[in-house]
């Protein structure tokens, strides 16, 4: 029997307005079902924690959650990113990156399939001007190139 790989996958996941949260959920679930149907044995805190924190008024921000997060994140095989719009800005994201480096676990990149159904403009409704993405200087109107993730080598399809 072939050990099971125990990987945690890391989003960013607070923002002010409930839609882009809702939005990140179902990307972030998109993807560890992928991961799930792989064989890998995923822990996705933004999958297992939303609707909890929706429905029980729970807080959605890194300093409610970091204890947890920290603590699982340790006992994993590797870190996954699902590189969402403003991943590199989230300091839950950063922080589990910088955890990870420093237990020595391999960080592993994966771009979002669908850029546009997880970018806060077009989840909140802003007006759209005829680009590919419907939004003026829309910096999500395309994946970036591998080159571009942090890397690269490691970035997953």
């Amino acid at each position: 029997m072939i050990p099971l790989t125990h990987v945690y996958l890391a989003t960013p996941y607070t923002h002010t307005d409930a839609r882009v949260r809702e939005a990140r959920f179902l990307a972030v679930t998109q993807k560890a079902a992928e991961m799930w149907k792989a064989g890998l044995g995923v822990y996705s805190p933004i999958t297992l924690t939303h609707e909890a924190a929706v429905r029980h008024e729970l807080p959605t921000d890194w300093r409610f959650w970091n204890a947890l997060c920290r603590d699982t994140l340790s006992r994993m095989h590797e870190l996954h990113v699902l590189c969402l719009p403003l991943w590199d800005h989230s300091t839950g994201v950063r922080a589990e990156i910088d955890l990870a480096r420093s237990i020595g676990l391999p960080v592993i990149y994966h771009a979002p399939d669908i850029l546009c159904t997880t970018c806060p403009d077009f989840i909140v409704g802003l007006p759209r001007d005829g680009r590919p993405c419907g939004h003026r200087d829309c910096i999500y109107d395309s994946p970036l190139p591998a080159a571009e993730y942090p890397a690269a080598a490691t970035l997953a399809a």
